[in-house]
């Protein structure tokens, strides 16, 4: 008998999607140690090979953008208009290239977080398909767009491609689904790492300790004028564009040799914006964040709600980076109490569910 096939649909909006689906994969194949996995994606290899455990098929294929962005915490209403009409103008043409593609690869299932344009497509060539994500697209064009050219039309059509799915599995926390097809809420999906603190204070040369700051924009580039971090006595940051900057309070966490979700674990806060992954997992290991707001979308609220319960946490202007109110953030971050961290049970539950249709 013929391995089954699964299709896997990732978001290149950000890397958020694609860690949030591997531990659902790696669940999924520890009930189906057989299964044969193609994964279609603008994210990296690199991301995808630590992510996700044994081997799988990569397809260099963006079958969504989400929403164009300025940067980590600005999006680019203008833009993203344009590229909304720009598909939906030829939609059923989309759909049907879409479809054909499907066809092409063959699988049995088809696992998208969270494009919509294959939901669509696996309607149009009978191939079963099923939804996974903390948020869809629709609550977001719909937030932002809908009095764009086309938005009242656009926004129809992508309720309809979720709608067509098999069923929407909604993860904790994120925005609620109702397409009125199978709804079914899993808990959150965090991989936690192991606590390695010693190990990592030596390989920062600080044997006798410091407070060690993640800063983690999520796949999207903060604004250039935040990047400029404070010195701030006994604090080490580590952030990927260290080498951008002179200084030995700055370190690449890429040149630790150590894995990410480990340095998470290891460090004594994160800062970041309101994305799913850094915000599941700093909330089922009690880790204390700092935000970035951004602004009004949709997501970020029911995001920090649930991390609230879980995690300290404070929210922090762009613009007060570069001032005393920084340092006097991350002390109020630092003696806040400590709540009960979340269980990570989501990727489980997801992996059950996804099973009833393999």
């Amino acid at each position: 008998m013929p391995a089954l096939h699964l299709l896997v649909a990732i978001s290149s909006h950000g890397y958020g999607h694609a860690t949030q689906t591997a531990p659902v994969l790696n669940a999924l194949r520890a009930r189906l140690p057989g299964l044969r996995l193609t994964v279609a994606t603008g994210v990296p290899r690199a991301l995808l090979e630590e992510r996700i455990e044994g081997p799988f098929d990569l397809i260099e294929r963006r079958s969504d953008f989400g929403m164009a962005m300025a940067s980590a915490i600005e999006v680019d209403l203008e833009a993203s208009a344009r590229r909304y009409e720009a598909i939906h103008l030829a939609w059923p043409a989309a759909v049907e290239a879409e479809a054909e593609w499907l066809a092409s690869i063959g699988p049995d299932l088809l696992l998208s977080n969270v494009a919509y344009l294959p939901l669509a497509a696996a309607e149009r060539a009978g191939l079963p398909a099923v939804a996974l994500s903390s948020l869809h697209w629709a609550a977001i064009h719909g937030h932002y767009l809908p009095d764009s050219p086309g938005g009242a039309k656009t926004q129809k059509q992508i309720e309809r491609a979720y709608a067509s799915a098999r069923a929407f599995i909604q993860v904790t926390p994120g925005l609620a689904a109702a397409f009125g097809n199978r709804t079914e809420t899993v808990g959150p999906i965090a991989r936690t790492g192991r606590t390695r603190r010693p190990e990592l204070l030596a390989r920062l040369d600080r044997p006798d300790g410091a407070r060690v700051v993640l800063v983690s924009p999520g796949g999207i580039e903060f604004p250039e004028r935040i990047v400029r971090l404070p010195r701030i006595d006994g604090v080490v940051w580590l952030y990927h564009r260290a080498d951008d900057f002179d200084r030995t309070d700055m370190h690449a966490p890429q040149a630790l040799a150590m894995p990410f979700v480990d340095i998470l674990a290891s460090v004594d806060a994160v800062l970041t914006k309101p994305g799913y992954s850094t915000v599941a997992e700093a909330g089922c290991l009690g880790l204390p964040l700092l935000y970035l707001s951004r602004g009004d979308w949709p997501e970020e609220r029911p995001l920090i709600d649930w991390l609230r319960r879980h995690a300290p946490v404070q929210a922090i202007a762009p613009d007060d980076l570069a001032t005393r109110s920084f340092a006097e953030r991350l002390d109020t971050l630092w003696s806040m109490p400590r709540p009960v961290p979340a269980a990570p049970t989501g990727a489980e539950e997801a992996a059950d569910i996804l099973l009833e249709y393999l």
